[in-house]
């Protein structure tokens, strides 16, 4: 639905960073995915924000979306584990690609994007 592509990071902590091209600034609440990688000295280097998700509040919807955000990522090739580290962030040890992060999550979102919509 949005492609994904890799923007400059915006400070000198970040090594990678991609995200969902989305122009309706509106639409980006809803379908917005950015994965970071950190520079520094961690096995969790990778990071991945699901905009959506700090705003959803809605059970089941809400358990079902996180239960899905996390099957997708550990599904992703690379990621060698995936953990909730906060409402809207992922945290993932392992050397996946940042698009592959994006792309994973963002079939989860797509797909129950009416359903975030009617719970905002």
């Amino acid at each position: 639905m949005y492609p994904t592509k890799q923007i400059k990071p915006l400070d000198s902590e970040t090594e990678e960073a991609w995200t969902r091209d989305i122009p309706d600034l509106r639409k980006r609440d809803i379908h917005g995915v950015e994965a970071l990688k950190t520079r520094t000295d961690t096995p969790w280097r990778w990071q991945v924000t699901v905009w959506a998700m700090g705003l959803v509040r809605g059970v089941p919807l809400e358990a079902a979306l996180r239960r899905l955000i996390v099957e997708a990522l550990r599904a992703v090739p690379g990621v060698v584990e995936a953990q909730e580290e906060d409402r809207e962030v992922w945290v993932l040890r392992g050397e996946p690609a940042g698009a592959a992060l994006v792309d994973a999550v963002a079939i989860v979102i797509d797909a129950a994007a009416d359903d975030i919509a009617a719970n905002l």
